[in-house]
């Protein structure tokens, strides 16, 4: 609706609502999450043009208890990937930031993440967690 409103024609460009007609993309091509809930389509119409917005990665946990961000440190989210101890078809994945920690599992079989351990809150990084992480990204989680 929102869409006819604004004149923008369904699933393409606009040149004066960019952000949210790429959110209408990102929904159309969603086949799992898309249209579910409004968050992407809000945040399109919430931020003004040309607005520098931190990048995060939303996860949502049945057991989170309260809402926790993870930002990188300096622009490094530092990432640590270990196979499961309890099964060798899962990768234990830890990402560690300003905010805290969030493991997650991943299925080699499935392709994609398939559980996730409630965040532990921390107001700075461990100089281990730092050492020992593989990799590192430079966007943040929002869980």
């Amino acid at each position: 609706m929102a869409s006819e409103l604004l004149g923008i024609d369904w699933g393409k460009d606009s040149k004066d609502f960019p952000k949210l007609s790429e959110a209408i993309r990102t929904e159309l091509d969603d086949m799992e999450f898309g249209f579910k809930d409004l968050g992407r389509i809000k945040k399109a119409l919430t931020h003004a043009p040309g607005e520098q917005v931190q990048q995060l990665v939303d996860v949502a946990l049945s057991n989170a208890n309260e809402p926790v961000t993870i930002l990188p440190d300096n622009g490094h989210l530092y990432v640590k990937v270990e196979t499961s101890k309890k099964d060798s078809n899962k990768l234990m994945v830890a990402f560690t930031g300003i905010g805290g920690t969030f493991m997650a599992f991943y299925d080699k079989e499935q392709r994609s993440f398939v559980y996730g351990n409630a965040p532990r809150a921390r107001s700075s990084v461990n100089y281990r967690d730092e050492e020992e992480s593989q990799f590192e990204i430079g966007i943040g989680i929002r869980i």
